[in-house]
Formats: C-alpha cells, structure tokens, sequence
C-alpha cells in the first residue's frame, strides 16, 4: 500500500502510467477481503486493476518459493498485457536483511548476500524495488501519518516458517542486545557483498564462454579440465553455480557446501568421481572434462486457476 501510494504521488512530475497487479494465493480466508480492499483502492486513485484468485497445493518443496513464482508468473502475464516495460515491487530494508541472514544459516556465497537487488532485468522487463532504503518502521509510520488502511499478513507470526523466525525472534534478539541498526547494517553488507561480486560474476562468465563444451542431451553442460584448473577459486566457484543455472534455470538450494563439494571433485578427486546436487544435478569428472547433468527435476507443485475476478 505504500508502494501504491508514493508511485501515484510521483506519477505526474515522473510522468509514469501506472497499473496495479493483485494476486491472491488462495492460502488464507482474509486474502479474499484484502483483495477486495485492494480494488477498492485502485478505483479510488482511478487506476487500471487487474487481479487473479490461485489455489496452490503443495506436493514437493517450498510453499514460500511456489507462491512466489505464481506471483512473478502473473505479474509478468500484466505487463505484458498492459505493454509495461517496468515493473515495482514492496520488499524493503527487513525484508532485505531477513533473507541475508536466513541464506547465512542455510549456507550461501556472496550471490546470496548480495539478496534481493534493487533493480534487475527478468523476463525481459525490469524489476524495481524502490523502498529497499527503507525500513518497516518508516514505512508504517508512512502509512499511519497518511491514514492509509494496511494488512498484516498473520501467516507471518507462524514460526514454523524460517523467515517467520528470524523476524520474530533472531533479529529482535540482534537488535536488543547486540546492534540496534543490524537491518541497516546487514543491508550496507549486502550492498558491498553485490560491488564484489560484480566483478567475480563478469570474469566469470568469461570464463565460463571459454572451459564450455557442446554435450549431446538438452539437460547437459561440460567444462574443459585445463580451463577450470587454471582459474582461480573464486572464478571457479561461480562457474559452477552458472553451470547449474544454465541448466536448470536457477539455482535455489545450491548452498555453499554445494559449491565446496564440487571444487574438491575438480581440483582433487580422481576421474569417475561423481558429486550430487540438488534438482538431481550430477557433476562428474571424466579424463579430461567436467559433466553436469540432470536426469530428472522434480514436480514442484499443483496450481489450480480460478477465473480472474
């Protein structure tokens, strides 16, 4: 809502065409009033809505990761509908130093510290984040100065969620009684962590152009042995998570021991050796080059579409 509202502030002197994109997920009974409030909304400032009712039903994995990608999915669906070229999206600075520390504990590099980014390139448009500079409090003292109506999600005081669990618990723990400016703090680490890797990411994919082989089999990518035992750790580890994401298109659950496990098959063990992934990913190490592969990748889940509303 305070995205919604400091775009349409701005449009004029920016000259921007704004069209709003609500998807409800079907997971919560309060979803079905909040899209409704949204609408309403819309109408009220006199922008165009458009809005979808899902149902996910989850069969294997993420239901965080799922939702997200049906929501990216539609949002996508609009701008191409609307002939949009950009579009916005609410996370900001918590949500930002939430996911750095929730990537920490599970294992991550600097790809994974550097988060979520405030400008990007997907599916050909351009993904923006505009209050990533700031932070809860601010935005909901926007919101109240404003008298703006806003929802709170109460699936977000489930702990059985690992984001949930950082918020509530480790970053009010963090702020207590070591830092009280860790979200500001976590978000300048992540914006130095991105200028690092920058540079690694573009020498690697240098490097990357010269060790890749053609391999028979859609699913499959090989480096050259000479080439990757020249490179330097840092190089070689992020040709490895492109690897991967050429071949399955991201690289969701690839931790740092991941990577770690698969510069030890390359630098160190003997031919034949063969180091698994997640997605079913296998790296192998022949005589003179290394095989990545997926055999099979996993379902994911169900989504059931209801008409748009």
């Amino acid at each position: 809502m305070a995205l919604l509202y400091v775009l349409n502030e701005l449009r004029a002197s920016l000259g921007l065409k704004l069209f709003v994109a609500h998807l409800n997920h079907g997971l919560r009974r309060q979803a079905t009033r909040e899209q409704c409030y949204v609408r309403k909304t819309a109408k009220k400032l006199r922008l165009p809505f458009f809005t979808k009712t899902i149902h996910i039903k989850k069969t294997n994995g993420s239901l965080e990761e799922i939702a997200r990608e049906a929501r990216l999915k539609f949002l996508y669906h609009i701008a191409r509908q609307t002939k949009s070229c950009t579009i916005a999206l609410g996370h900001h600075q918590d949500d930002l130093a939430e996911t750095i520390l929730m990537r920490l504990l599970r294992g991550t590099g600097l790809d994974g510290i550097r988060s979520i980014l405030p400008s990007r390139t997907l599916q050909g448009f351009k993904v923006i984040r505009p209050l990533l500079v700031t932070n809860r409090d601010d935005i909901i003292r926007f919101l109240d100065s404003k008298k703006i109506k806003s929802f709170q999600d109460i699936s977000n005081r489930n702990k059985k969620f690992m984001r949930n669990k950082i918020r509530l618990d480790l970053l009010t723990q963090l702020k207590k009684d070591y830092n009280p400016h860790i979200v500001q703090t976590l978000a300048s680490f992540s914006q130095q962590a991105g200028l690092a890797y920058d540079y690694i990411h573009q020498e690697s994919l240098r490097a990357f152009k010269n060790s890749c082989q053609k391999v028979r089999g859609t699913k499959k990518i090989a480096l050259a042995q000479s080439a990757t035992e020249r490179l330097h750790d840092a190089i070689l580890t992020e040709v490895i998570r492109l690897t991967v994401e050429k071949i399955l298109g991201h690289t969701r659950k690839l931790t740092a021991a991941h990577i770690n496990e698969a510069v030890d098959l390359i630098r160190c063990r003997p031919a034949a050796s063969i180091v698994h992934l997640p997605y079913d990913i296998c790296i192998k190490k022949e005589k003179d080059r290394i095989v990545f592969s997926a055999e099979a990748l996993q379902k994911g889940f169900l989504i059931k579409e209801k008409n748009t509303l």
